[in-house]
């Protein structure tokens, strides 16, 4: 393979390193949109829990508003 003159073919050192960094920047950038991403489903459960409970003291209440307007 034919390479450009001056160039040996191998990757200097610095730029390596350079390489190494970003790629730290990188995984440091994804695992906090990770943790991002977990909390707001972890609240998006909550909030679903608190929807189902909303939804059976509701029913409850209607139950008990119906059987309780039947008895008069």
């Amino acid at each position: 393979m034919k390479t450009a003159p001056g160039y040996s073919g191998r990757v200097d050192l610095p730029f390596i390193s350079l390489l190494n960094e970003m790629m730290k920047m990188l995984i440091e950038i994804l695992q906090v949109r990770c943790e991002f991403f977990k909390v707001t489903a972890d609240m998006f459960d909550i909030g679903m829990d608190m929807l189902e409970l909303f939804r059976d003291v509701a029913f409850q209440f209607i139950v008990h508003a119906f059987f309780s307007f039947e008895r008069t």
